[in-house]
């Protein structure tokens, strides 16, 4: 009886043990994708900084909108600003809807906008021609500063 339980065990031992196919070592490769994560923008000091594709827009601080009545007159001014925040409005509603991040700039004096290859812009904000400006920003690019009317257009040539 011992022998018969020795040839079993034995059998079960070296058939667990067998290998039909020759021990291969095989690596296999991974696909490795790149995603560029959001990089959220940072103030530092009076400095909005932008490392990763966003639109800016830039909003009047109140010195510049208390110049701006004057320079134009109230009512002038109101009409031009109604305008500015439609469009500001819809533009923002457009790249909200393509999944850009936006960034509102407040009472910072520039924006730098810091490329993949670690150049800059530096963009003063209280010299810009516009109260209201919008920028839109790819790291592999230079910033666009653009008209809010023509976003639609402006934001397909940038971002081809």
């Amino acid at each position: 009886m011992r022998s018969s339980y020795f040839i079993v065990f034995a059998f079960i031992a070296l058939t667990a043990c067998k290998q039909t196919k020759p021990h291969q070592l095989s690596i296999k490769k991974k696909k490795t994708r790149v995603q560029h994560a959001y990089i959220p923008a940072k103030i530092s000091g009076d400095t909005l900084i932008i490392r990763s594709t966003s639109a800016v827009f830039i909003d009047p601080d109140t010195i510049r909108i208390e110049k701006e009545k004057k320079a134009l007159g109230e009512d002038d001014f109101y009409a031009a600003a109604d305008d500015n925040v439609y469009y500001m409005s819809t533009a923002e509603d457009y790249l909200n809807k393509h999944k850009i991040k936006v960034e509102h700039i407040g009472d910072q004096k520039f924006v730098k906008f810091i490329q993949s290859n670690n150049s800059s812009t530096l963009v003063k904000v209280d010299t810009l021609t516009s109260i209201w400006s919008l920028y839109l920003f790819k790291p592999t690019k230079d910033p666009m500063d653009l008209s809010p009317v023509e976003i639609e257009e402006l934001y397909k040539l940038y971002f081809k």
